[in-house]
């Protein structure tokens, strides 16, 4: 009961924010704004609502996430979804359908060209706001550190709308994984000292401010 209430609560505000939105084509569903620019895509902000219960997840990517998430003291945890957006998990990381490669490209910014890298994913967003915090992993199946290169070029050439996130971390939790966060700066400190405590021996590829 506490998360439908939660949904019905999130579908009212998504309707008060729906004016962030008004000239997005309906087949985009808010979050990817075609461009003609072949620097970067424009990503919006507004979330789907998520449809399914707790524990949905059984990759070892969003196993990596809730290890991570496991380390929030409730204080400082905010409402979230996981996983790919049409079976999406409450409240906690999902795994993401790696057939659907434009949600991949558009809700991640995973290079297209870097698809046939990555064999599993998972994410975990903030309900209302993908730009307050974004954090996927994948495992992947070689080079992490050119897709990361190629990841990282991805985000810094996008054109943000109703807020641009603050700062970008890419790390590599455990070996065969890269793990992807943008988000506030508030966000992305709490999750650098969560993940860092949950994988002592994780090293940091990239963290830095994200600059329009």
């Amino acid at each position: 009961m506490k998360v439908f209430a939660l949904f019905l609560t999130c579908v009212m505000l998504l309707g008060m924010l729906a004016g962030c939105r008004s000239n997005v084509p309906q087949e985009t569903d808010g979050h990817i704004v075609p461009t003609d620019d072949s620097t970067g895509a424009t990503l919006m902000t507004e979330l789907t609502v998520p449809t399914m219960p707790v524990g949905m997840a059984e990759s070892d990517s969003a196993k990596i996430l809730q290890k991570i998430w496991d380390q929030y003291p409730e204080n400082e945890r905010f409402a979230v979804y996981g996983g790919a957006v049409e079976q999406s998990v409450a409240d906690a990381p999902g795994d993401l359908d790696m057939s659907m490669t434009e949600e991949l490209t558009t809700r991640y910014l995973l290079p297209e060209d870097q698809l046939q890298m990555v064999e599993e994913g998972a994410s975990l967003v903030h309900l209302m706001n993908n730009n307050i915090f974004t954090a996927a992993v994948f495992r992947v199946k070689e080079n992490p550190e050119n897709l990361a290169k190629s990841w990282r070029s991805s985000i810094m050439s996008t054109r943000w709308i109703c807020g641009q996130p603050d700062r970008l971390i890419m790390a590599r939790p455990m070996e065969g994984y890269l793990l992807m966060a943008f988000g506030s700066q508030d966000a992305m400190s709490a999750f650098k000292n969560h993940l860092t405590a949950a994988f002592p021996a994780a090293h940091i590829v990239y963290e830095e401010a994200i600059v329009a």
